[in-house]
C-alpha cells in the first residue's frame, strides 16, 4: 500500500504496487530493491511502474 494512514482510513480505494522476489532489471528507476526486512522473508523488488488504485 502506497498511501498514508489518512488515505487508508477515509478513502474507499487503496493505492498499491506489486512486490516480487523475481529480481529483474534492478537498474530501472521504477524498480525499488529491498533486502530481507520485517515482513519480507527474502530480497524483493517493488515494481513502481505498475502502481494501481483498487477498491477496498
Amino acid at each position: 500500500v502506497l498511501q498514508n494512514n489518512d488515505g487508508n482510513y477515509y478513502c474507499p480505494t487503496l493505492i498499491v504496487a506489486p512486490i516480487t522476489t523475481k529480481l529483474k532489471k534492478l537498474n530501472l528507476p521504477t524498480h525499488c530493491y529491498f533486502e530481507t526486512v520485517r515482513g519480507l522473508p527474502e530480497p524483493s523488488m517493488v515494481s513502481l511502474e505498475q502502481i494501481k488504485t483498487i477498491d477496498k
